[in-house]
């Protein structure tokens, strides 16, 4: 009987990601979390001769969160640039998901076009660990390396 081994599933924990602002490479070591979707635009449509409502896929809509320790002024400085001079630079993300206890190796997604929506400046809070949350989006994506299969074994 072949079976999956639970080794296979992926960490949530092991991973980089980078991103690249104007071109200059940042490390965010400073993330706990980030999450990326696309949300397709689906238009209806009726056809002579068919009561059914038929469906067209028209467009889409890359959108992602990512919450992080306030240590790091990468973010606010884009603000700041947009505030001061209404510069937007041009963002990559560089999402590198790989668990080497699993066989399915790991995975490098790339989006381009990342506009931040906003997120903190300065933070305080005598109670806790200081942390942010910022949405973006995405006008286009790569997945450059794909998981494999995993593998299969035998009892």
């Amino acid at each position: 009987m072949e079976w999956r081994n639970g080794q296979d599933t992926i960490s949530g924990t092991q991973g980089k990601v980078y991103a690249s602002i104007d071109g200059r490479v940042h490390r965010l070591f400073n993330l706990k979390s980030l999450e990326t979707s696309i949300e397709l635009e689906v238009e209806a449509l009726k056809i002579l001769g068919s009561r059914a409502t038929h469906r067209k896929v028209v467009g889409w809509t890359g959108e992602g969160s990512l919450e992080a320790y306030h240590m790091s002024d990468v973010f606010a400085r884009v603000f700041l640039g947009y505030v001061k001079r209404g510069h937007i630079p041009n963002i990559f993300i560089t999402v590198e998901t790989n668990d080497p206890s699993s066989t399915v190796g790991r995975q490098v997604a790339t989006f381009r076009n990342v506009i931040f929506a906003g997120g903190a400046i300065a933070l305080l809070d005598a109670e806790s660990v200081l942390e942010d949350s910022i949405d973006f989006t995405f006008e286009d994506y790569d997945i450059t390396e794909h998981f494999r299969t995993p593998e299969m074994r035998q009892i």
